[in-house]
């Protein structure tokens, strides 16, 4: 196979992937469905904490009821994809576009019309967590979606010195220049929680479970959310 056969192979599954997942969010939300969002500092594991619990919570469930991960950038892909503009994110709002206008200034403060993306991203959001079986990583969402039941908040959280320490080996990264994208990426999150959601930070009352994960290593961190989620009853596992 040539490199651009092999490129547009990529290129097709990929939007394939958007969409199903344009058809999954234009389906009407099946009621109390359980869902995750992920929180998380920079340098702290977000989506790959998601698809490891994504992969126990899938064993032996119904193909239905198979859970799957968003973060970021699926609706940047999403942004981006010639196939799938605005129409898409309108879609997810249908006839419900007023209600859903109402909720973002009344709630947030926020008027769609001046936040177009912001608008489009908590739609698409909302929709997922109505629908259920989902995590979503970062992006606010568990604010956006902080009054809708059956969700559970998780928070990931670390030093800041021991996040430069993982962004600088992740990335391969001078000291002095993983400190400046740590303190960097801090400040656009909160910036980001200030102007969309009206918060000065993160606040432990909007996280259900918050983890160290500079004290607690991956798999302990990983083995107390699935002990949660089994006394929930969202996680069947085999004695």
């Amino acid at each position: 196979m040539s490199h651009w056969e092999l490129n547009l192979e990529k290129l097709l599954a990929r939007q394939a992937r958007l969409r199903q997942l344009q058809e999954r969010l234009q389906e009407e939300p099946e009621p109390q469905a359980p869902f995750l969002t992920v929180s998380r500092d920079f340098g702290c594991p977000g989506i790959r904490l998601g698809l490891q619990l994504v992969e126990e919570l899938n064993a032996g469930r119904p193909e239905e009821e198979h859970w799957s991960v968003y973060d970021r950038r699926v609706f940047e892909a999403m942004e981006e994809s010639p196939g799938l503009d605005a129409s898409l994110f309108e879609a997810t709002v249908g006839h419900h576009g007023d209600d859903l206008k109402g909720y973002l200034y009344t709630t947030f403060g926020v008027r769609p019309e001046e936040l177009f993306v912001f608008r489009r991203w908590t739609s698409a959001i909302r929709r997922l967590a109505k629908r259920g079986y989902c995590v979503l990583v970062g992006r606010g969402a568990h604010l956006v979606t902080r009054e809708l039941p059956m969700g559970l908040h998780l928070r990931i959280v670390a030093p800041f010195e021991w996040r430069v320490e993982q962004v600088r080996e992740l990335h391969g990264l001078e000291s002095e220049l993983a400190h400046a994208l740590v303190r960097r990426r801090d400040r656009e999150r909160r910036q980001y929680l200030e102007q969309y959601f009206d918060r000065p930070g993160d606040l432990a009352q909007d996280s259900d479970l918050i983890l160290n994960c500079a004290r607690l290593a991956p798999a302990e961190v990983q083995e107390q959310i699935l002990h949660l989620l089994q006394r929930r009853g969202w996680l069947k596992r085999q004695p």
